[in-house]
């Protein structure tokens, strides 16, 4: 959860790993409060980007672990 914000404030983003099946994949990103009804910032289908494999036909779902750090909030944040 994010702290009170205390002016402007950034948000650092770091994929370790990204293990994605084949195929077309849009971005979206949201960052609210805790109670998850204030919204600070919305990013649907953002970023598009597209992955190819070679001669894999797996499919399956993926849980893709993240870094961020936060800035500006009364206290410097992390989470994953």
């Amino acid at each position: 959860a994010m702290g009170m914000l205390d002016g402007s404030a950034s948000v650092d983003i770091a994929f370790p790993s990204f293990p994605l099946l084949e195929g077309v994949y849009d971005l979206s990103i949201s960052l609210n409060d805790h109670t998850e009804t204030h919204f600070y910032d919305h990013w649907e289908k953002k970023v598009r980007f597209e992955v190819r494999q070679y001669k894999s036909y797996d499919v399956g779902t993926v849980h893709i672990p993240t870094e961020w750090t936060i800035t500006g909030t009364r206290n410097v944040m992390q989470g994953g």
